[in-house]
């Protein structure tokens, strides 16, 4: 018996041990000065209530680049503030949080303050004095531009997006907001290029929401430059991780290519994105015109969206199911037609085909046939061109 309650006391005080270090340490993470040129936060879990302050001591006078990570671990209620060496407001937010990049400019006694809230919080912060950077791996997330304080000069930050090899990132800006700025959009341009850094987009003087945008490789990369003398909007953008096989952007102009595919049972967990456009010349004689031919799914959570415009966040046209009858025709207004096709994890079908076609001048004209196809496990969005009769 002795011996039992002997073992008891020395498991208790180890408990309180761990306990205590437990406590330290979290105590530890929330009172932290910087004075390096990189640093970090890891990952950690803050209990309700508890209050952090992380300041910055640093010898150069370099602007600080800090990467915040797992952010939309935030509880609900908790309040995290970005503040400057001047003490002015970079950012001040509440609640989770997407990923995000933000940039101190006056280093000295600059400032991170965090107010947890009713439930425990988890995220983590990486920084650097020489780069402004974020690479993002999920296979579907959020990015959008730094946090920064409004100041003299410019911030440069690199975008990197990262999916399996199996998937294409396809990009959708639903905030894009800048009154200057220099930003270039790099990644594979077609199947056929032998560079997975060529110029997908220079936005630069862009000012309206851009156009959707894939990589034909696994990465797409983002440079921003930005100026700091007066508060910007920016940007927010969410990408997608879609399948390669069923994946494209198409120009339906004088020189469409001939494809022609096979019609056969199409693959489950899809995710097909897509553009069909007018060029710039054919867009002054022609609007574009979508007819569906047929149309055999597996169940009703297969569906295939069509909008109006080059962007998931464009004017939806159409959404269609199982049952739904051939011979739809849809009108763009904008020259260009956005599509994409989900399918789940059961039953499959032999897929969509449908016609794009410029409609404009009695008898002449081009056709483009665009399948969504399976055969043998393998998918694909392919173009079928032809010249009308006269």
């Amino acid at each position: 018996m002795a011996g039992y309650e002997k073992f008891r006391s020395i498991t208790v005080v180890f408990l309180i041990l761990c306990v205590s270090r437990l406590i330290n340490a979290e105590a530890d993470a929330c009172t932290t000065t910087f004075s390096n040129s990189t640093g970090s936060i890891p990952v950690t879990k803050f209990q309700p209530g508890i209050n952090c302050t992380w300041r910055f001591n640093l010898t150069s006078n370099a602007s600080i680049y800090i990467n915040f990570k797992h952010t939309f671990s935030i509880g609900l209620g908790a309040a995290l503030q970005i503040l400057n060496g001047d003490n002015k407001p970079i950012a001040t937010l509440t609640g989770p949080q997407d990923e995000f990049l933000a940039v101190i400019t006056k280093p000295d006694n600059a400032t991170i303050m965090f107010q947890n809230g009713n439930s425990p919080s988890y995220f983590g912060m990486t920084y650097s004095t020489t780069k402004c950077s974020q690479t993002v791996s999920w296979d579907a997330a959020t990015i959008r531009s730094p946090y920064v304080p409004v100041d003299s000069g410019s911030v440069s930050c690199q975008y990197t997006i990262k999916t399996d090899n199996a998937s294409f990132p396809f990009l959708s800006f639903s905030v894009f907001d800048f009154t200057k700025m220099t930003m270039e959009v790099f990644g594979k341009k077609s199947p056929a290029s032998s560079s997975s850094d060529d110029l997908l987009k220079n936005l630069t003087g862009q000012s309206s929401r851009p156009d959707d945008i894939m990589s034909f490789a696994n990465t797409m990369t983002i440079q921003l430059t930005l100026p700091l003398a007066q508060k910007q909007t920016g940007f927010v953008a969410s990408y997608a991780s879609v399948s390669q096989s069923c994946s494209g952007i198409y120009e339906i102009g004088e020189e469409t290519p001939f494809f022609i595919p096979p019609f056969g049972n199409y693959s489950n967990n899809l995710d097909c994105r897509g553009m069909a456009y007018l060029n710039d010349t054919m867009k002054q004689r022609f609007s574009l015109t979508l007819i569906l031919n047929s149309l055999d799914l597996g169940d009703d959570y297969d569906t295939i969206v069509v909008n109006d415009g080059g962007s998931r966040f464009s004017p939806a046209l159409t959404t269609w199911k199982r049952g739904t009858t051939a011979g739809s025709v849809l009108v763009s207004s904008t020259g260009k037609l956005w599509m994409m096709f989900k399918t789940d994890e059961t039953q499959t079908g032999r897929g969509v085909h449908f016609t794009v076609r410029p409609q404009g001048k009695p008898h002449v004209g081009r056709n483009a046939n665009l399948w969504i196809f399976c055969a043998n496990s393998f998918c694909d969005l392919l173009a079928l061109a032809y010249v009308q009769p006269i």
